[in-house]
């Protein structure tokens, strides 16, 4: 028993330096079935394949468990067990449960993330076992493997092989009176569901779209008329239709071809000597275009 709580002891004094030195904060890592420093319960179901020394059938039970990974390789659990076993000769039921501490170890980041070794050491109790010693007292050690397959992100499959070794003393035990310990098989499966907060993969950044300029109120010319609907740039402030050109341009429905013939307003005025204004080109007072220099 003073082993059990040495041990405890020491695993928890880990625990809580660990905790201290390892960055509380994790990224979110998608092969990891436990992200992050979470605490966490887990529950099992187990068979226990007994040592023929016993005098006892294959025992069913379950463990469960508390713990904390500590950093990314390294949990640590406080753990209680329990596994009932019928005597082979039909003589009664024999119950070993216990309680201690274990520690998970996570050797490859790389290869296997969700794989791990474990090794327990726990205080344990028998009681009606067949032969000369019925009820006892013992130190029980696990070592085994395990893996973690992530089912939600707050729930994943626990599945575990043991060694286990019933550490009884010397004395006569078990249908055949056996000196040395009890060794024999658990395998287990089960849930582990973390606590609190669970590291999840951040949201993708949203790309910020480039700003649209509108220019669909600008009037760079400053005739009222919007560059978007303006068919007349640079004209002049003053009388413009709603494209922009001057009114007695002519040119209110479309700007004419350049190899048009404007129609003449004053009978001064030759109709082939009046040139077709261009859009913007300035004109005269009988709407024709004025050339550059005149």
């Amino acid at each position: 028993m003073k082993n059990v709580l040495m041990v405890v002891g020491t695993l928890v004094a880990l625990g809580l330096t660990s905790n201290a030195l390892a960055q509380e904060t994790e990224t979110y890592d998608p092969s990891l079935a436990l992200n992050g420093r979470p605490w966490y319960g887990s529950a099992m179901f187990s068979y226990t394949d007994s040592d023929s020394d016993r005098g006892t059938k294959g025992g069913l039970g379950g463990t469960v468990s508390v713990g904390k990974k500590v950093t990314w390789g390294l949990a640590l659990e406080l753990t209680g067990f329990y596994s009932s076993m019928d005597g082979k000769a039909d003589n009664g039921t024999t119950d070993l449960y216990g309680y201690g501490a274990s520690a998970l170890f996570f050797p490859s980041r790389k290869w296997a993330p969700n794989a791990y070794g474990i090794v327990s050491l726990m205080q344990g109790k028998t009681n009606g076992l067949p032969g000369p010693r019925h009820n006892y007292d013992s130190t029980v050690f696990d070592a085994g493997i395990g893996y973690l397959q992530p089912l939600t992100p707050r729930i994943k499959l626990r599945i575990e092989a043991r060694y286990r070794t019933d550490d009884k003393g010397s004395e006569p035990t078990g249908s055949k009176g056996k000196n040395s310990n009890f060794a024999e098989g658990v395998y287990s499966v089960g849930v582990l569901i973390p606590f609190g907060h669970v590291v999840t993969p951040e949201p993708p950044a949203s790309e910020t779209p480039a700003a649209v300029v509108d220019t669909s109120s600008a009037d760079d010319d400053n005739d009222g008329v919007p560059n978007d609907k303006d068919q007349c740039p640079a004209s002049p402030p003053g009388a413009v239709d709603d494209n922009g050109c001057p009114i007695d341009s002519g040119s209110a429905a479309a700007a004419p071809a350049d190899d048009a013939t404007a129609p003449a307003s004053d009978s001064s005025a030759p109709a082939s000597d009046c040139a077709t204004p261009t859009a913007g080109q300035q004109v005269d007072e009988n709407g024709c275009a004025v050339e550059p220099g005149k």
